[in-house]
């Protein structure tokens, strides 16, 4: 049997930061993702542009550029977005 031992995004964020590196949280389970390429960065910027164009002048909230971490879940933890971790 193995067992996996499960990591709260608290020490996801502690880690230090390696260049080219990006990792997410999965249900407390480290997982590294793929860098994205120049045409996911065009879009992302785009994208962003026309949303806070939209959300600003409205005052509906806040638009958070590509990149940014995210906290979906607790216990186990699940975040999307950290980059240029251990």
């Amino acid at each position: 049997m193995s067992t996996t031992q499960t990591m709260t995004a608290d020490a996801l964020w502690s880690l230090p930061e390696v260049a080219g590196r990006r990792y997410e949280l999965v249900r407390g389970e480290l997982v590294e993702v793929p860098g994205a390429g120049g045409r996911h960065g065009q879009l992302a910027l785009w994208i962003g542009m026309l949303l806070l164009r939209f959300v600003g002048p409205r005052r509906l909230g806040v638009v958070s550029g590509d990149g940014t971490g995210y906290l979906l879940g607790r216990d186990p933890d699940t975040q999307i977005g950290r980059a240029s971790c251990r």
